[in-house]
């Protein structure tokens, strides 16, 4: 098999283009957010389940082809087939369809905070696993602002509750954060090897596959013919633009400030999605949200800046003496 070039350009610099990592990361997690009321549009008409897999198994296939003509093949090494496998089951199949069924099963707010909150934390722990991230202790302040903003902007529009009865949906709520804390670490040593593009169309294939079986009985009931503009839209739109283009590039950006930061970066979600609800279904806007995006910011600022050079200087120092 022909040897697969590194993804260099998966890995070059931002900065090139005028748009940090940072920023690129912001405006993504942004636009998931806000994506929260367009989906809700494409249910109306769509089993969650098929929804999923007609937006990540049309998105794959599209890939596909865009893949074959930037890139010129479409392959991948078979000794890494099964982390494709893997990346798949744990980062699509698994982390998408708990973040639809967990809805289903336990509060809105429930879902929010145990699915984004501990996020960040399980990518730190899987981090050093995968690569050689080094986490800061301003890392972890900073993130425990950030957390605090989001879980203010959470309750501030919805009660979190531990009702025995929302178990099921709490648990699948909180198993999101570990899919996408692995996700999130253990992707960045495949886009060493593989581009980002190539990454992604694997991933979201493997994905889709294991997705059909919990939709044979959806594709009989939907009423295609019926089915508005609206939806198409929606599906549309989350096809080309939430799919396709945001995760492409995300996964582009991620590996330039590691897992653990960029995993932060989708407190942001959340904030997004109470602004859609404002914007497009008339939801209030509650003083404690407007306080928990500030504290957010804070954070995500934080996070953002580069070590002191005290610290530095420490830590070579302290290097010497070994």
């Amino acid at each position: 098999m022909k040897r697969l070039k590194p993804s260099k350009a998966a890995l070059a610099p931002l900065g090139r283009q005028g748009v940090s990592a940072y920023f690129l990361l912001g405006i993504i997690a942004f636009l998931w957010g806000l994506n929260y009321a367009v989906v809700r549009v494409g249910l109306e008409s769509l089993d969650p389940m098929l929804f999923l897999v007609l937006r990540f198994g049309v998105s794959a296939i599209l890939m596909f082809g865009l893949l074959r003509w930037k890139e010129g093949s479409v392959g991948i090494s078979p000794g890494d087939l099964w982390k494709f496998v893997a990346l798949g089951i744990i980062g699509t199949t698994m982390l998408e369809s708990f973040v639809v069924v967990s809805i289903d099963y336990t509060t809105l707010a429930n879902s929010s905070i145990l699915s984004i909150a501990p996020w960040p934390i399980f990518a730190a722990i899987f981090a050093p696993i995968f690569t050689k991230e080094r986490i800061r202790r301003s890392l972890i302040g900073y993130g425990l602002v950030s957390m605090l903003g989001v879980i203010l902007v959470i309750l501030a529009g919805g009660s979190f509750s531990l009702d025995s009865d929302l178990l099921l949906g709490n648990l699948l709520a909180f198993s999101v954060s570990i899919c996408g804390g692995f996700y999130s670490a253990a992707c960045i040593p495949i886009l060493k090897k593989y581009s980002a593009l190539r990454m992604t169309t694997w991933m979201f294939s493997f994905g889709t596959l294991f997705m059909l079986p919990f939709t044979t009985k959806a594709w009989g009931a939907t009423d295609w013919t019926g089915m508005g503009w609206s939806t198409i839209g929606a599906l549309a739109c989350n096809i080309f633009v939430i799919t396709i283009i945001c995760f492409l590039l995300w996964n582009k950006a991620m590996p330039q400030i590691g897992a653990a930061k960029a995993s932060f970066y989708r407190y942001l979600t959340p904030l997004a999605a109470a602004l859609s609800g404002v914007l497009f279904f008339q939801e209030p806007v509650y003083s404690g949200q407007l306080v928990g995006a500030c504290l957010m910011f804070m954070g995500l600022i934080g996070i953002s800046l580069p070590a002191t050079r005290s610290g530095t200087v420490k830590r070579k120092a302290g290097s010497s003496l070994n």
